[in-house]
């Protein structure tokens, strides 16, 4: 629970740490990160709130570290994710 809560701060962050976007609004995040009970968890603790505080959608793509870390590699000239939690 401890990386659930940590991964909701990093979340909170980006919204209070950027500037209103008004284009960037109706867009969607795409966050990789753990799967299994931390998805679960994090989908019904974390993302609507958000969602609702961004006004954007959140995409989840669940996967382990390595998987997000090699996904972030060849992603590397067009990246498609926002937010990668990892460890």
């Amino acid at each position: 629970m401890t990386r659930l809560l940590a991964a909701a701060l990093a979340l909170i962050g980006l919204t209070a740490c950027s500037p209103p976007n008004p284009a960037a609004s109706a867009g969607t995040l795409v966050v990789a990160g753990y799967g299994g009970s931390y998805q679960e968890a994090f989908e019904q603790a974390v993302l609507p709130g958000f969602e609702k505080s961004c006004g954007c959608r959140v995409t989840y793509i669940a996967g382990s570290s390595t998987d997000t870390v090699a996904k972030l590699k060849a992603q590397q000239s067009a990246p498609q994710i926002d937010v990668a939690l990892i460890d």
